[in-house]
C-alpha cells in the first residue's frame, strides 16, 4: 500500500509533460510521376504505381518516397554514386533473368524465380554491400506483392 501511495505522491507532483507541436510535412518529390505523395495513402500509391509491374519507361528506374519528417532527413552519403551502381546491378540481374527465361521457354513463373532465387539473394547482399560502402544506410524499401513474382 505504502509504495502505491509513494508511486501516486511522486507521479502527481511531476510537471506535465509539454505538448508536442505539430509537424510540418515536407516531401521533395511532391507533384512528381514518380513518387509518393503527401496525403496520398500506402494502398493509393501502390495502385497508382505498383511496384511489380511498373514500367521503367513510364516511370523511370527508381520509385521515390522521401520521409516526409523533414528534421531526420540524412544528408549523408553519395546517393548518386549509390544509385548508379545500383542501376548497374539491375541491369546485371536483368540480363541474368532474360537468360534463365530464354534457356526455359516455356517454363512456369515459379520455376523461373527457383531458378533465378541465388541471383536475387545475391542482388539483396550486393546493394546491401552498396548502401555500406556508399553510406547511404535509409531510404531503400523492397516491396513485395501478395503473389509471388520474380523481379
Amino acid at each position: 500500500m505504502h509504495s502505491k501511495l509513494v508511486n501516486t505522491i511522486a507521479a502527481k507532483a511531476r510537471p506535465p509533460t509539454p505538448p508536442i507541436p505539430p509537424v510540418k510535412l515536407h516531401n521533395p518529390y511532391e507533384g512528381r510521376a514518380d513518387s509518393w505523395q503527401l496525403g496520398e495513402s500506402i494502398t493509393d500509391f501502390t495502385k497508382r504505381l505498383p511496384p511489380v509491374t511498373s514500367r521503367i519507361g513510364d516511370v523511370g528506374p527508381w520509385i521515390q518516397v522521401a520521409n516526409p519528417y523533414p528534421e531526420r532527413q540524412d544528408k549523408s552519403g553519395r546517393i548518386g554514386e549509390f544509385k548508379e551502381a545500383g542501376e548497374e546491378l539491375l541491369r546485371k540481374f536483368r540480363e541474368a533473368k532474360s537468360r534463365v527465361e530464354a534457356d526455359n521457354p516455356g517454363k512456369a513463373r515459379g520455376t523461373i524465380a527457383r531458378k533465378l532465387a541465388s541471383d536475387r539473394e545475391s542482388l539483396k547482399e550486393q546493394i546491401k554491400e552498396l548502401a555500406r560502402s556508399t553510406g547511404v544506410l535509409s531510404g531503400k524499401v523492397r516491396m513485395l506483392s501478395s503473389r509471388s513474382y520474380p523481379i
